[in-house]
């Protein structure tokens, strides 16, 4: 069923708001003023039983009473009231709606459940009629001036500007607007989604894409209501070259769950929508600071043309600072050329020609005419992204010597550039740099962490269609196969059935064979050709490492006796062993899945080996991924980095990682956890074999 546009909501021609009182105490009355004072030209009608007007607005008893269908309805009542409100909605086709009142489903409580459910049925899937809410605060078009929001903390002017603002919360949202404005941002939508009983967060996302007075999209989440909706929405904004800036909260973990696989404990805080965000291209920012710091810089200059800083300190303390800032912060300040030394040494005869620079004794006398030849030599050097100033507390006859020098000196620079100051937001000096049209920033610590992210982003190409579609028999085939060989107590499904199963998937793995007395050891070992491993089969001991349920490197039939002697020592009951040919000499990768109670089951990659669990630079995926996708998120591992990058058959990684995402899409939700590792990748044209696997099915 097709959706009816989310237009009404952001420019209406009729709005009716039900529940403003004249009191000016409730989200009613709140809503009006809003409406009025950034003159909304929408013909607004009050809903009120017993009066004929509120604050000047005209009433009418019920919406039913309107003499004609209005396009948008704003309930601001009990919550109690909601569901018959919006029954009478969907009942005269009113195409959107808004529902401010509080305490349904986020409650997580037994009564607010139930009355988010009321509204669910009154709604019933109406595709005509759309609903923003519950739990929500509302939309603000700063474009058609319909700013519908029942927040009072709204300021009374909103600069206008390419910020997109879509906020789970509505707090935030205010937060986020009012901070924005203090640095300078304009503002064209804000938009609270609250409970998405309809309206969804990704559809929002979409929405801003095809809006070409939204330039930069950022937004504040917590719980993900549907990731392939989400999806969507990012990549439509991707395709517009809209960058999205994400926040955050709740982080999740599967961690302190997981116990069974290397791969679950490798699920710190956030990590899976780290990997998620970077496969989808969301900017990540830790803070409203850094978010709206970053847009900034968006706003301002667009997308970053080169990677790396140059840099000019004011003072010789002040620049050993902002190169220990650049260092801190990952930002690359390259070494100048010899020509470009000679030039800056030519201007600037008391300074070293380092980058970043100091100003040196230039405002000892003079007027800091010099400036403008070392800064332009420095900026025009290749690779430089920006050129970042940072600038010292000015006072009185110095402000004017100063900061109009500064100004001056990069007038005509052809890459941006970017002021961090620890002088007074209010100073004069400030005052003149804004007068300028400069981008200032007043914390430089958050300022340094925004230029980085602003100049690593990349946009990306939209999403790769799905490769190839999902094949019915053969899911239902490997979820029946899975089931059988996981039912034991553990749920476990065990090495030699898990890489069984991912063959079909084109993972390819060592030759093996399961045996379960000395003389078919033997006779396998024999069969598949010294040397080999030997390793333990059994529920009762998943973890197996060298020495203890594992040993490698065995050469003859005597060794392969004594070698079961010794793994049956470990007095397992049920136990078999696998004996497998060793594999070749390459790099150790995991390849692995663990399911996020919030975001389903995601894709790792990273490291493998023994020590695998030690890793920090694991990278996790949501499903489907692309093989376009998995490059680019592959090739930010230290293993593909480098001389080391050279050494690596990352195509073969790459068919291996996909093959895997497909198995794990065919076996869908029967799959809690998965761990190949290590998957030993050879060097290019050499590829890739899963030399272990383990299987953890879910409870269901």
């Amino acid at each position: 069923m097709t959706k009816a546009t989310l237009d009404p909501f952001f420019k209406p021609k009729s709005i009716a708001v039900v529940g403003a009182s004249g009191s000016n105490a409730g989200f009613g009355d709140t809503v009006l003023w809003n409406l009025r004072n950034f003159g909304a030209t929408a013909k607004i009608t009050a809903i009120h039983p017993r009066h004929s007007e509120v604050n000047g607005i005209p009433c009418v008893p019920s919406l039913s009473d309107m003499p004609e269908r209005p396009d948008l309805c704003i309930i601001c009542v009990r919550r109690q009231l909601a569901a018959p409100l919006l029954e009478e909605c969907v009942r005269l086709g009113v195409p959107a709606v808004t529902i401010v009142a509080t305490g349904f489903a986020e409650t997580h409580e037994e009564e607010g459940i139930a009355l988010q459910a009321a509204l669910d049925a009154a709604h019933k899937g109406a595709s005509a009629t759309r609903v923003i809410g519950p739990n929500t605060i509302g939309v603000s078009s700063f474009v058609t001036q319909t700013v519908s929001t029942a927040t009072g903390n709204m300021p009374g002017v909103v600069p206008a500007g390419p910020v997109a603002i879509v906020s789970k919360s509505g707090g935030i949202s205010s937060a986020l607007l009012a901070r924005g404005i203090s640095l300078g941002l304009g503002f064209c939508y804000k938009v609270a989604i609250g409970n998405e009983m309809d309206v969804s967060f990704g559809e929002v996302l979409a929405y801003m894409a095809e809006r070409d007075e939204a330039r930069i999209v950022v937004c504040y989440m917590e719980g993900v209501r549907d990731l392939d909706d989400l999806r969507r929405g990012i990549a439509a904004c991707n395709a517009r070259g809209k960058p999205v800036i994400f926040i955050k909260g709740g982080a999740t973990s599967a961690g302190s769950r997981a116990a069974a696989s290397h791969t679950g404990k490798l699920t710190g805080d956030n990590a899976i929508w780290r990997g998620i965000a970077a496969q989808f291209g969301v900017i990540e920012a830790v803070s409203i600071d850094h978010a709206l710091t970053t847009a900034a810089l968006f706003a301002k200059h667009g997308v970053a043309r080169g990677k790396t800083v140059g840099g000019m300190g004011q003072g010789g303390g002040l620049t050993v600072m902002l190169a220990d800032m650049f260092a801190r912060a990952g930002l690359v300040a390259p070494v100048p050329s010899a020509a470009t030394q000679q030039i800056m040494r030519e201007a600037l005869v008391t300074v070293t020609p380092n980058n970043p620079f100091d100003t040196g004794g230039v405002y000892l006398s003079g007027d800091g005419t010099e400036l403008p030849r070392a800064l332009r030599a420095l900026s025009e050097e290749p690779g430089i992204g920006a050129m970042i100033i940072l600038e010292t507390a000015t006072q009185r006859e110095r402000t004017k010597a100063i900061i109009p020098a500064i100004i001056s000196a990069t007038a005509n620079l052809s890459k941006p550039v970017v002021i961090l100051s620890y002088d007074n937001p209010g100073s004069a000096a400030h005052q003149l740099l804004h007068d300028a049209n400069m981008l200032v920033f007043g914390n430089p610590d958050t300022g340094i962490q925004a230029i980085k992210t602003w100049l690593e982003y990349t946009p990306i190409e939209p999403a790769d269609e799905r490769e190839g579609a999902r094949d019915a028999v053969r899911a239902q085939a490997v979820q029946a196969r899975l089931r059988a060989a996981g039912a034991n107590a553990a749920r476990a499904v065990l090495e030699d059935a898990g890489k069984a199963a991912l063959a079909g998937y084109g993972v390819a793995a060592p030759a093996e064979c399961a045996v379960d007395s000395v003389e078919a050891a033997v006779a396998a070992a024999d069969r598949i050709g010294y040397p080999v491993a030997m390793k333990i089969l059994s529920p009762n001991m998943l973890h197996r490492h060298v020495g203890k349920g594992v040993l490698l490197g065995i050469n003859d039939a005597a060794s392969v006796r004594a070698a079961y002697a010794r793994l049956g020592e470990a007095a397992i009951a049920d136990v078999r062993v696998l004996v497998q040919k060793m594999a070749g000499r390459g790099t150790e990768f995991l390849v692995g899945a663990v399911r996020d109670p919030e975001l389903g089951l995601a894709l790792a990659i990273g490291g493998g080996g023994a020590n695998v669990e030690s890793r920090k630079d694991t990278v996790f995926c949501t499903l489907p991924v692309t093989r376009a996708e998995l490059r680019r998120l592959l090739v930010r591992l230290p293993e593909l980095q480098g001389e080391q990058a050279g050494r690596v058959d990352l195509d073969a990684l790459i068919e291996t990682a996909a093959g895997i995402a497909s198995f794990l899409e065919d076996a869908g939700a029967i799959i809690d956890e998965l761990d190949v590792n290590p998957v030993i990748v050879g060097a290019p044209g050499e590829g890739a074999v899963a030399v272990d696997a383990l299987i953890i099915l879910s409870a269901q």
